[in-house]
């Protein structure tokens, strides 16, 4: 199974972080690929929170924006976790903000007023 290591991870999260606002959201990389010290891993963890100036986010633009964009694959989960692929590797997308799930574009947000995306 191919792994991640700390330099693919930064520079995936970096062209991430070059579209996700258009969306409503930052993105951050979190887990053992942040936390064990630079040892290759099976998954990366990315948390998409809210600009909190923004009164509305669109989280379903921001799947469809990362698989025609950068190429995410695979898809599955709901709730507040996803997981996908890229280049064959694992990615969890975790949007803990969101309650039941991330809020659809034509949804007004109000925190912790959420509902979830249909992918």
């Amino acid at each position: 199974m191919p792994t991640w290591d700390l330099k693919d991870a930064v520079e995936l999260c970096s062209r991430i972080e070059a579209i996700c606002p258009a969306f409503g959201f930052h993105v951050a990389l979190t887990g053992g690929l942040l936390y064990k010290g630079g040892i290759a891993r099976k998954d990366m963890d990315l948390i998409f929170y809210q600009i909190r100036q923004l009164k509305k986010v669109n989280a379903e633009g921001l799947i469809k924006a990362l698989k025609k964009d950068l190429g995410f694959t695979d898809f599955y989960g709901g709730g507040w976790r996803y997981v996908a692929k890229h280049q064959g590797r694992t990615v969890d997308l975790l949007f803990p903000e969101s309650g039941k799930g991330p809020v659809r574009a034509d949804d007004d947000y109000e925190p912790g007023v959420l509902e979830p995306v249909k992918l």
